[in-house]
Formats: C-alpha cells, sequence, structure tokens
C-alpha cells in the first residue's frame, strides 16, 4: 500500500498508534508536528515540522505531497484535518458537522431545530449581564450545569446548586474556553450513575461498530466526572435500541460520512433519552484498547485504512469481554500516603499506570487531568464485571498524609 499517502496531524501519545499503525499496515505515512522530537517521528515516512493549527500551511503540504487521507484524533487538529479534506475530497466527516459537534451551543441549538429531547440552555459571552441572568435562571426552578462550549475532559464543568455561586463558575468557565463563551444548561436528574459512553466508528454513512459503554461516576464525588469506563454496558435491550436510533438520526441529519464517534448519552428518571456530547474522534483513557480486547474492533487500523477510502466493512459483530478503566483519585487535596488495592481486585488488573507517588501533592478530582493513575481490568463475565466496578471506590483506595482546603 505504499502507493497510499495518509498524513497525521500530531505525534503525541494520542496519535502515535495511529501513526504506529499506518506504518504497519504499509501506508507511506506523512507526519505533522510541531515538536521536532515528538514520540511519532521515527515511524514515519516523511516529517513536517508545521503547527496542526495552521490550515494552510497544513493544505500546502497536502497538495504538495497529493495525499490520499487526512486522520488525527486530536480536536484541535480536527478542526485543520476536516477542512483540508473538504477541500481535497477526501473520506472525513464534514467541516460543518464537525463545528456543530463540538461546539456545545450550535450542538443545543441542532437538537432543539431537531426534535430531539434537550435542557433549558443559555448561551453567553464574557459580555454577560448577571443580574439579567440570574432573573431568567430562577424562573427555571432547577439546578444548573455550566460549560465552556469547547473544553474537553470536564474542565471548567460545574454543577450550580445556589445562583449565589453563579458568577465564581461563569468565570472559571470562561477561563477554560478558546472562544470564550458559555452554556448553561438545566441539570437533568439521571436514571442511572453512570453515563452511556464508549466509542463508535461510521463508514460511507453507516454505523459499522457499536462499542457502547458505560461512562462511570463517584456520585459521592461528583456526576460530572467520569472515573472510567467499562464495558459491556449495562443498558436493556430497549434502551440500547432508542441509543442507536438516536444516533443513527444525528448521522444521518449531519451526513456524516466517515470516522470515529466518541459519545455521552443518558437517560433521565422519566425514561428520556438525552444527547449530551457526540465527539468526532475516539475517546481517551484506554477506550480503543479496551474495545479492541473486548471485541477485535481495531479502530486504529479501520482509522487509517478508511481515511485512505481503503476500508469496506458492513456492521461488525463480536463475542465480548468484559473490561474496564478506572482512574484512581482523591476526592480531596492534599499529600499522597499511599494507594491500597485490594488483593480480589488485583487479580483483575492488566495495566497500570500510576502518575503519582507517596508525597506528591495531589488534588480533588475535578477534571480526568486530576487523576492519580490509571487501571485497565479484566473480567471472567458480567456479573464479575459489575459485582467488582459498583464497588471499585472500596477496592482501591487511596490514604492521604495531610489534607489541605486547596493546593
Amino acid at each position: 500500500m505504499k502507493e497510499k499517502k495518509i498524513m497525521i496531524l500530531g505525534g503525541g501519545p494520542n496519535q502515535f498508534p495511529f501513526v504506529k499503525a499506518s506504518r504497519e499496515l504499509g501506508l507511506y505515512t506523512i507526519l505533522c508536528d510541531y515538536a521536532k522530537d515528538n514520540m511519532s517521528r521515527n515511524y514515519a515516512d516523511k516529517f513536517y515540522l508545521a503547527s496542526i493549527l495552521d490550515k494552510e500551511e497544513i493544505l500546502s503540504i497536502a497538495k504538495k505531497e497529493n495525499i490520499d487521507g487526512i486522520f488525527t484524533s486530536s480536536e484541535p487538529g480536527m478542526y485543520v484535518a476536516t477542512y483540508v479534506a473538504k477541500l481535497l475530497n477526501l473520506p472525513s466527516i464534514d467541516h460543518e458537522s464537525f463545528l456543530t459537534l463540538v461546539d456545545k451551543s450550535r450542538m443545543k441549538k441542532f437538537l432543539e431545530e431537531e426534535g430531539f429531547n434537550y435542557p433549558n440552555y443559555i448561551s453567553i459571552d464574557e459580555n454577560y449581564c448577571l443580574e439579567d441572568l440570574e432573573k431568567e435562571l430562577g424562573q427555571w426552578n432547577s439546578e444548573l450545569i455550566v460549560k465552556p462550549i469547547d473544553s474537553s475532559g470536564s474542565r471548567g464543568v460545574n454543577r450550580v446548586k445556589d445562583l449565589e455561586d453563579l458568577d465564581f463558575y461563569i468565570r472559571e468557565a470562561l477561563g477554560f474556553s478558546k472562544q470564550k463563551k458559555v452554556i448553561i444548561e438545566e441539570y437533568i436528574h439521571q436514571k442511572y450513575d453512570f453515563m452511556i459512553g464508549g466509542d463508535i466508528f461510521v463508514l460511507k454513512g453507516k454505523v459499522v461498530f457499536w462499542g457502547l459503554m458505560n461512562s462511570m461516576r463517584n456520585m459521592a464525588l461528583s456526576d460530572l466526572v467520569p472515573t472510567g469506563t467499562s464495558f459491556p454496558t449495562y443498558l436493556t435491550e430497549e434502551e440500547i435500541k432508542q441509543v442507536k436510533e438516536a444516533i443513527e438520526r444525528v448521522i444521518d441529519l449531519l451526513k456524516i460520512d466517515f470516522g470515529p464517534i466518541n459519545i455521552e448519552i443518558m437517560f433521565d428518571k422519566k425514561d428520556r433519552l438525552f444527547i449530551n456530547e457526540l465527539n468526532p474522534r475516539n475517546g481517551g483513557n484506554k477506550i480503543p484498547e479496551i474495545l479492541l480486547r473486548a471485541t477485535g474492533f481495531n479502530f486504529y487500523e479501520n482509522g487509517v485504512l478508511g481515511a485512505c477510502n481503503l476500508l469496506d466493512m458492513k456492521e461488525y459483530t463480536y463475542d465480548s469481554r468484559y473490561l474496564s478503566t478506572y482512574m484512581i483519585h482523591s476526592g480531596e487535596p492534599g499529600i499522597l500516603e499511599k494507594i491500597d488495592i485490594d488483593d480480589s481486585i488485583r487479580e483483575n488488573i492488566l495495566d497500570l499506570t500510576l502518575t503519582k507517588e507517596e508525597g506528591d501533592k495531589v488534588d480533588a478530582f475535578t477534571s480526568a487531568d486530576k487523576r492519580l493513575g490509571i487501571a485497565f481490568l479484566e473480567f471472567n463475565n458480567y456479573n464479575e464485571l459489575k459485582e467488582k466496578m459498583d464497588k471499585i471506590n472500596e477496592l482501591i483506595k487511596v490514604s492521604l498524609k495531610v489534607k489541605y482546603e486547596k493546593i
């Protein structure tokens, strides 16, 4: 396949598996990154020292190399990848559809206009009037969620129970928004203590792989920040059917032709389905790795092959295995004393990566980047998965030497 050229934007850890897969498949791999010593460079056939955010420079390189495909799982890089793909008529999610999916305000408007369930919402920028906001939001008679319209990893996302705290959380969210815009939504009380998460794969306008997972929460700490994922999902067959129908309808309406999509969906206490997010990229925290081991579906290979129009696949079927990730975290800031792992869960751990050690300062778990490590686990059957993951916070415990109010 050396005659087929693929350009991959970004050479960091999230892109490395795609670069490696591309090289192993025999595609001529062109890598662009602003860092000359990135970890993927030795796996590329050709390297350009270029910012993946500079759409005109990337377009110029793509034309010069006469590429057959362009790919990235970096959300910032996708602004450029979809732009280049559109101009060069390459397989990709449509650029305008991409912009709808990654802008929380624009996505809510789409859901509203197309008759999906959606919460009350208001979009604001830095020039908001707090008094007017409080007056309008007070009429909703509900708790609120404040979010940057364009961030990921739960950064800057907060639940507001008292309007006296509103201004503080708006300012925090603005600090995480590149566009300096925020969306305020009515808080939805969930049916389950998990969201429906995971990754799906779209090819030629159809979902050919469904990797529906449980996106777990530590409800004693926060229902906004995922503490891990587990597969397969706990949903009923009827609920799975509703999720699939809603996602397929979005794909049809937005004319999404190709690519991975990371999902975040919930049911409320009245059994109504709400689409929270559909991100046109793979999820983090080893989601593609879990799904590969659990089902055999390879997002890395299929992603780069599909980008070069070399993939022909019907709906992918599989016999499920039972896997999960767990983000080790602290509910409070302080100095780490130890991480205790119960023997009953230790036997299920396939891989354990710790980013903190005894004596390190740790933050309270308010976003994914505050984790102390990540465990990758496998179970013998569904019942063992559910039993152990339902009490994972007891089986993997974090102890602090000293606790702080803030670090």
